[in-house]
């Protein structure tokens, strides 16, 4: 017997696994825009809404009978990453607004697939969600969806999104570069690489040892398959010589042969527009203070201005000074247009991540 519509919550951690399947392939079809080629290591949790017809009491509809009774009304994710988000687990929901004109969630069963979130982020010992992607300072649809669901902006946690010039990246970088050769700053043996010709174990090491990221996720990305592939002609990878390498240092370092040693990488991928955009850039300890990050950039833009590219995007977190430095010198270098897409322009935006309490 059946009756009024009611909103229903499934999650994919389900006992049933052909339910459990059900549920995150639903979530993920609720959600297309959303990037579940994620970068840290996590344990992904999916959750559906569904308009369903009341149900005699003790009934489990297959998925096949679900497919034909009942509506999809929203979906959402849920991210367990202990070791590199401690204190509140990565959530999505969607579909989300793009603009004032897109369809959003139903605020009723928004509040029940949050409701759901909080119980299992609390089952984790968890104290809070946050939002999986920043929201960007323009993004005043988004804030506002965020905002009803009861979201604020986190403390500190504002991420700076530049965009500028390449041929201005190199004009800026070249000087430096020349300098350091002459004050023999570059050991000798310090050289770069294009991905594609690099071992990809110390890469992925090192990605796991600072920003995190799942292995097999990371091996097919860093081979240019797979979601969101990086390019492998632009991501560079710096290498040195092993007798360098201070001693005490070398364990900080990623093995690449018997002679070399990892130093440090940036990863790149691509848009349509023909940007650069730096996903990430990780310097082992025993070579931080500049010159690395001088050779990688340099090397990564005079590659991408010979491909066709003009535009660098990348972004800076409230720690990473030295590249919020590289990005005000730009800012000086260029001249200012009255439009803020003119190329010649460094576009800084600003976004941030949301949290709510479980507890809210």
């Amino acid at each position: 017997m059946t009756g009024r519509p009611q909103v229903e919550v499934l999650a994919s951690d389900a006992a049933d696994a052909a339910t459990a399947q059900w549920v995150e392939q639903r979530a993920r079809r609720m959600m297309p825009g959303f990037r579940f080629n994620e970068a840290i290591p996590i344990t992904p949790l999916y959750l559906v809404a569904l308009r369903a017809p009341e149900r005699t009491a003790g009934s489990t509809p297959t998925p096949s009978e679900r497919n034909a009774q009942d509506v999809l009304a929203g979906g959402a994710v849920l991210h367990y990453a202990p070791r590199h988000l401690p204190k509140a687990a990565p959530f999505s929901i969607g579909p989300a607004p793009a603009d004032p004109e897109a369809p959003t969630v139903d605020p009723a069963v928004s509040a029940l697939l949050l409701q759901a979130a909080k119980e299992r982020a609390t089952h984790w010992g968890l104290a809070a969600l946050c939002t999986w992607e920043a929201v960007h300072e323009h993004d005043a649809c988004r804030a506002q969806f965020w905002s009803a669901l009861g979201f604020t902006p986190a403390a500190g946690g504002d991420v700076q999104h530049y965009r500028t010039d390449v041929a201005t990246l190199i004009d800026l970088l070249e000087p430096l570069y020349e300098r350091l050769v002459e004050h023999r700053r570059i050991p000798p043996g310090g050289r770069v690489i294009p991905l594609s010709d690099s071992p990809k174990g110390p890469i992925i090491q090192l990605q796991q040892d600072f920003l995190g990221g799942q292995a097999g996720a990371l091996d097919q990305r860093l081979r240019g398959h797979g979601q969101n592939p990086f390019d492998t002609a632009l991501s560079h990878v710096l290498v040195v010589d092993r007798h360098e390498t201070p001693g005490d240092h070398q364990a900080d370092s990623g093995d690449v042969g018997d002679t070399t040693i990892h130093a440090a990488h940036m990863l790149i991928h691509t848009d349509h527009a023909r940007s650069i955009v730096a996903e990430a850039r990780v310097v082992s300890p025993a070579f931080r203070g500049g010159w690395a990050n001088v050779m990688l950039l340099l090397n990564t833009a005079r590659v991408g201005l010979a491909g066709g590219y003009t535009e660098f995007r990348f972004a800076a977190g409230t720690s990473h000074g030295d590249t919020h430095i590289l990005a005000q010198r730009l800012a000086q270098r260029m001249q200012p247009k009255e439009s803020t897409t003119d190329p010649k322009k460094m576009v800084s935006i600003s976004a941030n991540h949301w949290t709510i309490s479980c507890q809210a």
